[in-house]
């Protein structure tokens, strides 16, 4: 039910305890960690899958309610997102750095990962041939934005590429 229905753990205890079951929180959770050795074989064909394809959206998500590392933008790391065509496979890590994600594909990846510019990623496609990296248009984007806000002179120009970016539009 958590997993299929995406329910927090609170929510479920609460659903069981309106249908009679007092089922706490603590249980919920035990019984997960007690499950999760079951779901390993699964998580590492999962992983399998997503190494071989050839095309992935990384990226860091902000926030990790249950991770055991400290998520910042101060240099530490966390959760990493690797999503394919067929899969979607999360990585919890200590670190921010360039081996998290070449551990996850391995020296002999190949294809084209969009990303954010971490420089990690351009380290990693640096170091792997056949990985291209595609930066994200909407931190582009996010670029002019900031920079019709920052400079009123620049606001006409900013406006006119966030439409392009928008619109698809190749440069002129």
């Amino acid at each position: 039910m958590k997993f299929f229905f995406q329910i927090p753990l609170h929510r479920m205890a609460m659903i069981m305890r309106m249908q009679g079951l007092d089922v706490s929180e603590g249980a919920l959770t035990g019984m997960l960690k007690k499950l999760a050795p079951l779901f390993l074989p699964l998580y590492l064909l999962l992983t399998e899958v997503n190494r071989s394809e050839n095309h992935w959206h990384v990226d860091e998500p902000a926030g990790c309610a249950l991770s055991k590392y400290p998520i910042s933008r101060a240099g530490t790391g966390g959760l990493r997102v690797f999503v394919s065509p067929l899969t979607v496979v999360f990585v919890l890590d200590p670190s921010r750095g360039s081996q998290v994600p070449l551990k996850h594909f391995g020296k002999d990846a190949r294809g084209i990962m969009n990303c954010d510019r971490l420089s990690a990623y351009g380290k990693l496609a640096d170091m792997i041939e056949g990985l291209v990296r595609a930066l994200c248009w909407a931190h582009y984007r996010r670029d002019f934005v900031n920079a019709g806000k920052s400079l009123n002179c620049l606001k006409d120009w900013a406006d006119l590429w966030v439409n392009r970016i928008a619109l698809n539009l190749p440069p002129e």
